[in-house]
């Protein structure tokens, strides 16, 4: 991490020698904090139990740091008569992108982004940057927690990789007209396809594929339309047949995993199709439709089965107020279930499912004309997702509900302590272990009280507010508030039943977490914040169970889960 952050540096001082016309953009900021959480339940010896499982305050300081450096490694030049601006008619395009972050006891590093593009009277042609054979015009929505801002990540988006380019027309003044067509392979000329036995060749390697990308906006505002179709001109195969997995294509590089027909080979054609409009100043309107063929799912008899996949969004946007419909089909990765009856030769594990989502906000900074009262600023958001799934509805066993959720907890320590002792290993690795059957068994069991009247439809709110007051032109103080509530949560520290096992949770229930603070700015650049949390959440995951057991609070503050922790920080920022 070192080399890397000394090497961007260098980059930075030569890139403003050598390129003066562009100059490079650095950010970050770096923050000082100390804090102590006073840990869960109430057993005070620390001597007794886990590390996470006593009453015992831990302390101390925590350095963080963002960084981030945009590097313009291009100059124009003159094609042809052009010029060096993007105004020519004819331009060479690089940009050069690398955001490294590290933040406290570990070092993480994002991706190097890089693209180039060449321009020639309204003509491209992408040299360096994979061709995006992607449908994901009917996008969800963010977590509530989402830390990056990636929208609608996660979701459906059938794709396929591949080396290649795109060739496309752009006309801003001819209705927005963007018109592109994609050309990939699944590798390149050093990689030749074998089975993985024999090293023989197999007919697997030297293959295309193409796609179409549209845009144009017939009536302005009133009317956008995108659309995509992509399609592998191979077939898919079971194995990944290329000899670098690290320039895979289209072969290793689909999603979902779950396409390519009954045996898994027949290739794959994806489409998205979306339509926006601003019907009245500040309304958006999006709906978007995605399609896929040769989606698989497992039928009641566990036989595979093949069907068009398809998910179609729905969103509105006005001012303060923001809305969302999800839906999907079979074998998609939200599809729903139907499991109402009695008899399980007639539950389905499939079918088509549904999300929603509204949100209100007022806050005059980050979203401008729609601040009600100066310097106040507020947002409610509640998503709620497998609205057309069919929960059981018998009755079960005290006993057996117990028993299940203690399978649960059980199966999330032992998780935990793998992957602790395994860092390069996955849930993956741990569910496949032998050693780790009698644990995964008992869990997939218990899991089907998600879907009994035990349970809620995964469900996640979020109410904050904040006062902002202007105390000088560069002075401020923000007191604030945040609220977290989602279904389905079902852990519990064993000192709240140590003492009496009847006071042992036998449904899932609703998790709660708050964060209460102050923000003051003394000067530009220079924030001190002292806050309060009780809960703690995770980052970037879903809400109430949703998506294969996703949490938004990573520990809720029921049950004694979590006694609170107080943090108080220096952040400079650059």
């Amino acid at each position: 991490m070192k080399k890397i952050l000394s090497i961007l540096m260098i980059l930075v001082l030569v890139g403003g020698v050598a390129f003066a016309q562009v100059e490079p953009e650095v950010r970050g900021s770096a923050t000082l904090s100390w804090g102590i959480d006073f840990g869960a339940g109430s057993e005070t010896d620390y001597t007794k139990g886990g590390a996470d499982n006593h009453a015992v305050a831990t302390h101390g300081f925590y350095n963080t740091n963002n960084f981030q450096v945009r590097l313009p490694f291009f100059k124009r030049q003159d094609f042809a008569g052009g010029s060096a601006s993007k105004e020519a008619d004819v331009y060479a395009d690089v940009s050069f992108k690398a955001t490294p972050v590290a933040t406290g006891w570990t070092e993480s590093g994002k991706a190097v982004s890089v693209k180039a593009i060449l321009h020639f009277y309204g003509a491209y042609m992408t040299v360096y940057g994979k061709p995006d054979f992607k449908a994901n015009k009917a996008l969800g929505w963010d977590p509530i927690n989402a830390d990056d801002g990636d929208q609608g990540k996660d979701w459906f988006n059938p794709a396929f990789t591949g080396w290649g380019t795109k060739i496309g027309y752009k006309k801003a003044d001819l209705m927005g007209l963007d018109v592109g067509l994609k050309l990939g392979s699944n590798g390149s000329w050093h990689q030749k396809a074998s089975d993985g036995k024999d090293g023989k060749r197999r007919e697997k390697d030297s293959k295309y594929a193409f796609g179409l990308d549209f845009a144009m906006q017939p009536v302005e505002k009133y009317l956008g339309v995108e659309a995509t179709i992509n399609a592998t001109l191979g077939k898919f195969f079971n194995k990944t047949p290329l000899e670098n997995p690290g320039d895979y294509g289209y072969n290793a590089g689909n999603v979902p995993a779950n396409i390519g027909g009954k045996e898994g080979k027949s290739g794959m054609v994806n489409f998205g199709l979306a339509f926006k409009s601003e019907p009245i100043e500040e309304m958006t309107v999006k709906l978007g439709f995605d399609g896929v063929t040769g989606l698989t799912y497992t039928d009641n008899e566990g036989k595979i089965q093949e069907t068009l996949g398809w998910d179609a969004g729905l969103s509105v946007g006005y001012k303060w107020v923001d809305a969302a419909l999800y839906l999907c089909g079979t074998g998609t990765k939200y599809q729903g279930y139907n499991v109402a009856g009695n008899d399980p030769t007639k539950w389905k594990n499939y079918g088509a499912n549904m999300a929603a989502h509204l949100g209100f906000v007022s806050d005059e900074e980050a979203k401008k004309g729609t601040g009600f009262v100066d310097g106040l600023a507020f947002h409610v958001t509640i998503n709620a997702y497998d609205l057309l799934a069919k929960r059981n509805s018998e009755d079960i066993p005290e006993a057996t509900r117990k028993a299940n959720i203690g399978a649960l907890s059980t199966y999330d320590a032992a998780l935990t302590a793998y992957l602790e002792a395994n860092p390069n290993k996955t849930e993956a690795d741990f569910q496949a272990d032998p050693a780790n059957a009698a644990v995964v068994n008992a869990f997939k069991v218990a899991k089907a009280l998600f879907k009994t009247k035990y349970a809620s439809i995964p469900l996640g709110l979020n109410l904050g507010v904040s006062y902002k007051y202007d105390l000088t032109d560069s002075m401020w103080i923000k007191p604030y508030a945040e609220f977290y509530a989602e279904t389905n949560h079902y852990k519990q520290h064993a000192d709240t039943y140590a003492g009496d096992p009847d006071k042992m949770i036998d449904k899932l229930y609703l998790g709660m977490a708050y964060e209460l603070g102050v923000k003051f700015q003394p000067i530009e650049k220079v924030q001190v914040k002292a806050s309060w949390e009780h809960g703690k959440l995770n980052k970037d995951t879903y809400e109430g169970s949703f998506n294969g057991g996703e949490y938004m609070i990573k520990t809720p503050l029921n049950h004694k889960m979590h006694n609170g922790t107080f943090v108080l920080s220096l952040k400079l920022t650059y």
